[in-house]
């Protein structure tokens, strides 16, 4: 074996969680070494749709603009059902071959996200794509040409001792003519990204879940076309409206498990129970068809299987002009995840750390978070000599992100893929309450490929509480409200600003990659405190001066300071004053922006005096109605792992505080439940006036003999029957509330 050269840190997968981790690694001068079994970047997508807030952590990265020019942005959404008997028919009556096609139940436009960066909620680009803009920015990194960056391919982990000291690793990679050579890396960090390299860690432990699990094993198979140079809504027969996404569902009827392609619908021998299909860029096409559990991996895997998917989606004519360009089938079960971090020196991150479905890019989407979560924490603990039970809080909080994620996992799958008889009946309602346009419906069924949503965590170590009453204050004396902007934990909003530096150092050219109309170009590589002030002249510099890194004691400057003004109308462009005021801040560190239009003031429940600090993860770490030096430096302290508990506290999971314009986040908690609990006869047709009040008393009675763990996820199931039975879902909201307190 060849000598040990140590490495600060070593990531095992050249992944998008790997390629995010080793970038911001690199970025801030820590030498890490990517090693990946595969001979060069991936040729195939497992993940293909890209949230929001994923794109987001790619912005310091400098691959955000790239990402976004070549991806499809979701604009419209649309459902479909393929009827009882639909799919491969046979016989003498009709063509053999021929398949009927599903029924658009919905439309749906995706409105856009005003005001910020991303504007989409989602976007469609391949992985392979998000691959090569991760590696091609690596490889371009000053860093990298200094040799901090060491990409080994064809490089196979083998084992994986930890020890005090660091980390062990025994690898081989081909040497002289092909014969494979050997080889030890001493490193000071290990993270493992790959799911394949995590077999060779020893006495991984696992963390159970917490949410009921199934048993039973799924089947994803995963489909790429490439179509015709013809407009997608030629394609289609009958041609109909292009869609950016589309959901087909088969008839809703149950599959018990252990029942291969029982309740599935049946297409040249494919059985599927629904199928997730995306539009590409270069005229490919993405589907995920959910199987049926049982499904043998050797019968799916076909080219001949991913043509029949093709016929029973696009239909004969698109299916004969398409070109299969891979078709993998995927079996995963989704159960306990292992410890993110073993003896604080190896961690697990992206799919290595968790097994989630690739039906609707779960999977990908919580990697680049895991990566963006460790990378500033390992970045401290090397660079800064930050405590290492900063490493800890990785656990915890990803820990809680991929227990949400499974949860909302969980509960998509028991809508479109339903195995008891009372998700069958919510599969039903909801397909009702789609066809008459209510959002129950929508929620539900068009939502279910957004799988994935980032966790808010309100109860981490590393974040500061609001004071009572501190944001909100109140309507009226005495009567407080609760505030709906970002609170501590929760994800960062971005929002349009002026950066009123740039206005005067106009014939400096602009840092590619930068967004200066967005806040979210202004964010820091590690923290960023953000102040607001009315106008110039109440910008409060001795405060912000004694937050410089020789007053923190730091080695690097750790917190990017950005000032908001409210009212720059004061202010002339380009006058002595204007001159004056950002010479002045550049000399204490501090980027001065202008909220000429109000939006970030609203967004952040801001008046002047508000102080909002931001994570490098993209979460709020602490807001304050005034700037209290003493009180940041204290937050930052422990935010950086330096005022930490010795116990760590388990993060909640808890959804946004910030109101959605459906309940899609409230109808995520489907679970599964006793039929009994709410084993109601209910029409799946809109009833009469006397019904309803029977109906109304039943679920009522119900809810209230429900375990008081169970009745938050019974009552969205009771709601959803009741507003289909009645057409309203508010007055189906109020009528339950009312009658729940009456009975109980």
């Amino acid at each position: 074996a060849e000598a040990r050269p140590r490495r600060q840190v070593v990531v095992v997968g050249a992944d998008p969680s790997g390629l995010t981790l080793a970038l911001a690694l690199a970025q801030q001068g820590v030498a890490v070494t990517i090693l990946d079994a595969r001979r060069t970047l991936a040729s195939s997508s497992r993940s293909a749709t890209w949230i929001a807030h994923t794109l987001e952590l790619w912005v310091r990265s400098g691959v955000l603009n790239s990402a976004l020019a070549l991806a499809l942005p979701r604009r419209r959404q649309q459902v479909l059902l393929l009827p009882e008997g639909g799919g491969a028919t046979g016989g003498s009556s009709k063509k053999k071959g021929t398949h009927a096609m599903p029924v658009p139940v919905a439309n749906a436009e995706v409105e856009g996200r005003s005001g910020r960066w991303v504007a989409p909620h989602a976007v469609h680009l391949q992985q392979y794509l998000v691959e090569k803009l991760l590696h091609d920015a690596l490889l371009e990194l000053p860093e990298a040409q200094d040799g901090l960056v060491d990409m080994r391919w064809q490089t196979v982990v083998e084992d994986i001792t930890v020890t005090s000291e660091g980390v062990l690793l025994k690898v081989s990679m081909p040497g002289e003519k092909g014969k494979p050579t050997s080889q030890e890396i001493v490193a000071g960090y290990v993270v493992v990204c790959s799911a394949l390299a995590k077999g060779v860690v020893r006495d991984l432990t696992s963390t159970p879940p917490r949410c009921p699990t199934p048993a039973a094993t799924r089947t994803v198979l995963s489909v790429d076309l490439e179509l015709p140079e013809r407009p997608a809504s030629e394609l289609h027969d009958p041609p109909e409206p292009e869609a950016d996404r589309r959901l087909l569902l088969s008839a809703p009827t149950v599959q018990e498990a252990g029942e291969e392609g029982q309740g599935s619908s049946a297409v040249g021998g494919v059985h599927w129970l629904a199928v997730s299909q995306h539009l590409h860029p270069n005229g490919f096409v993405r589907m995920d068809a959910l199987m049926p559990v049982g499904m043998d991996l050797t019968k799916v895997a076909k080219e001949e299987s991913a043509k029949d998917l093709a016929r029973a989606v696009l239909g004969d004519l698109a299916a004969s002009k398409c070109q299969v360009l891979s078709c993998v089938a995927q079996q995963f079960r989704i159960g306990p995840m292992c410890a993110a971090s073993k003896q604080g020196r190896l961690f697990l991150c992206g799919e290595a750390l968790a097994v989630l479905s690739p039906f609707g890019g779960a999977g990908g989407n919580l990697g680049v978070e895991d990566a963006s979560n460790l990378a500033w924490k390992l970045a401290l603990v090397v660079l800064q000599g930050a405590p290492p039970t900063l490493l800890d809080t990785y656990q915890s909080e990803r820990e809680a992100a991929h227990n949400f994620a499974m949860q909302r996992q969980l509960h998509a799958e028991q809508v479109l893929a339903p195995s008891t008889p009372s998700h069958r009946d919510t599969q039903q309602a909801a397909v009702a309450l789609l066809r008459a346009g209510h959002p129950l419906g929508a929620a539900l069924l068009s939502g279910g490929s957004a799988l994935v949503a980032p966790a808010h965590l309100h109860a981490s170590p590393l974040v500061l509480p609001d004071e009572e009453a501190a944001f909100g204050g109140s309507a009226e004396a005495g009567a407080p409200f609760r505030s709906d902007s970002p609170a501590p934990g929760d994800i960062f909003v971005d929002s349009s600003v002026e950066d009123l530096e740039l206005e005067v150092d106009e014939d400096r050219p602009k840092t590619a990659g930068l967004g200066p109309g967005f806040l979210l170009g202004h964010v820091g590589a590690f923290f960023t405190l953000v102040v607001f002030v009315l106008s110039v002249p109440e910008i409060p510099w001795e405060a912000l001066k004694s937050l410089d890194r020789s007053k923190l004691q730091l080695t690097l400057e750790l917190v990017k300071k950005v000032v908001v003004v409210l009212d720059a109308s004061g202010l002339e462009r380009m006058s002595d004053a204007h001159i004056e005021v950002v010479g002045r801040a550049r000399r204490i560190g501090a980027r001065l922006l202008a909220d000429r239009g109000g939006h970030t003031a609203s967004t952040y429940d801001a008046r002047p005096g508000t102080v909002v600090l931001l994570r490098p993860d993209l979460h709020v770490a602490a807001r304050w109605r005034d700037l209290r030096p003493r009180e940041v430096q204290d937050v930052f302290l422990r935010a950086t792992g330096h005022m930490l508990h010795k116990k760590p506290l388990s993060p909640r999971l808890a959804p946004s505080s910030r109101p959605t314009s459906s309940p899609s986040s409230a109808l995520w908690d489907l679970t599964a439940v006793p039929r009994s609990l709410i084993s109601v006869p209910v029409p799946l047709a809109r009833g009469g006036a006397g019904t309803c009040g029977e109906l109304l008393t039943a679920l009522a009675g119900h809810l209230a003999s429900v375990p008081a763990g169970w009745r938050l996820t019974v009552t969205p199931t009771a709601l959803l029957l009741l507003a289909n039975h009645i057409g309203s879902s508010e007055a189906a909201q109020q009528a339950l509330a009312s009658a729940a307190t009456i009975v109980a």
